[in-house]
This record gives structure tokens, C-alpha cells and sequence, in this order.
């Protein structure tokens, strides 16, 4: 994706002005940046099927062979998660990327690639390979100490969605102090709604590890959670807020 790049609107507008005078050179210049902005969204599409695609069949290749896989199998099976995971959260992330991405988009009448998929699908692929070794290869996982990662996987998810509600930690010498932007936009309402299927599967993940290995991470997940209760009931939505009664309530 770093070879991606879609034309600059302030010099796409520049050559459109420059070429004013000569109408057949003015729609050839916007024919050609459109083709490309049509290839550009075209290629990302491309590449985020082809993403999903290769995290998918990883997956479903290794599920029925857990048992046999040896530790340094599962690493680089490890490493190809989180990669896919990473780069999802920078695509994500990427304000500038976004923005010509929708112009783009907005421009073509095209549809918008599916990021919040991508993103959501990519860590429920790794959040899922985590889990099913944590639980069929005990051996395996605690060698490897797989619990604490499948705990910070978790914990970069539920950090992920804070970030999409405005609100910020501060550290001060009085300890974590909690900021709110409240009410949302309705946007960023549609966001975390998408968003919010993978914050659940997260949240059971970590229930599912039991009352005594959630204790050993609370210390850094109970600001996390925190946040997430009042966001969630502020925002009504059932099913996290049931998880998150269920965690507090182990």
C-alpha cells in the first residue's frame, strides 16, 4: 500500500486552472485524474481482499491442527496476524489517507472501501487463532506466554475504540483523569456501531480467560473499562454493556 498514491487536490485544481484556456487540455488533464483516482480506490479494494483473504485461509488452515503446531510454527503464524492487524490499524488511522480516499470516492460515485471491516476482520482472525490456543494447546501457550498476548491484543482493541470517542486520558500528578466529549456526532455514532461487534468479541475474550487470570491484568485494563462503561451507557448498547457487568462482576 506505500505505492499508493492518489493525486494532490490543491495540484489537481492547480493543473484544471492552468489549463483553462484550452477546453480539450482542461478535460483530458480531469479524464486523467479521475482514471487514476478510479484505479487507486480499485487497488485498494484489491488489496484489502486479498488481506482478508490470506489472514482468513491462515486461519482456517491451522484451526484443525493446533495440537501439532510447534512453537516456532505458531511465531511466524503469530507475526503474519499481527502485522495484518497493525497495518489495518494504520490504513485506519491514516486522517490524511481517509480523506482523499472519501473525496475520491465521493467524486466517482464509487463506494467507500471497507476500513472498519478490514480492521475489524483482521483482529477477529488474530483475536480467534489467540484464543483457540489459548485453550486447546496449554502446553504451547504457556511457553510462549500466549495468555498475555492474547490480554494485549484485547487491550489495543478496546484502546482503539476509546480513541474513535474523543475522550482522553491525562496523567497529572493526582493520578488518571478522565475527559469527555459527549454527546457524539452522528458519525462517529456509525462508526462505533461498526466498530463495536470486535470490542464485544474482545471483551468475551477476556472473560472467557477466567476470574483468576483476569486478575492478573486488571491493574491495566480498569481504566479501559471504565471509559467503556460510560461511553457504552451513554450510548445504549446492550450487548457490550452486559459483557462489561459480567467482567466487573468476576
Amino acid at each position: 500500500m506505500d505505492d499508493i498514491r492518489l493525486p494532490d487536490n490543491a495540484q489537481y485544481h492547480d493543473n484544471i486552472e492552468t489549463s483553462s484556456d484550452d477546453g480539450t487540455k482542461n478535460d483530458d488533464l480531469e479524464d486523467d485524474n479521475l482514471q487514476t483516482v478510479a484505479h487507486v480506490v480499485s487497488r485498494v479494494k484489491s488489496h484489502i481482499a486479498v488481506q482478508l483473504l490470506i489472514s482468513q485461509v491462515i486461519k482456517d488452515t491451522n484451526k484443525k491442527n493446533l495440537q501439532f503446531l510447534s512453537a516456532s510454527n505458531i511465531s511466524i503464524i503469530v507475526e503474519i496476524f499481527s502485522s495484518i492487524a497493525s497495518h489495518t490499524q494504520q490504513l485506519n488511522t491514516d486522517i490524511t489517507l481517509q480523506k482523499k480516499i472519501r473525496i475520491a470516492c465521493s467524486i466517482m460515485e464509487l463506494t467507500d472501501p471497507p476500513m472498519v471491516h478490514f480492521e475489524n476482520e483482521a483482529y477477529q482472525n488474530y483475536l480467534d487463532f489467540l484464543q483457540d490456543l489459548v485453550q486447546n494447546n496449554p502446553s504451547v501457550s504457556a511457553e510462549m506466554n500466549l495468555e498475555s498476548l492474547l490480554v494485549a491484543v484485547c487491550e489495543n482493541i478496546l484502546q482503539l475504540y476509546l480513541n474513535r470517542t474523543d475522550h482522553h486520558y491525562e496523567q497529572q500528578k493526582s493520578g488518571p483523569v478522565t475527559r469527555w466529549v459527549l454527546p457524539l456526532p452522528l458519525a462517529k455514532k456509525e462508526e462505533l456501531a461498526a466498530r463495536r461487534p470486535l470490542l464485544v468479541l474482545a471483551l468475551k475474550a477476556l472473560g472467557d480467560l477466567g476470574k483468576d487470570s483476569l486478575r492478573k491484568y486488571i491493574a491495566n485494563l480498569f481504566l479501559l473499562l471504565v471509559g467503556l462503561v460510560r461511553i457504552e451507557n451513554n450510548l445504549g448498547s446492550g450487548e457490550a454493556e452486559r459483557v462489561l457487568t459480567n467482567i466487573f462482576q468476576s
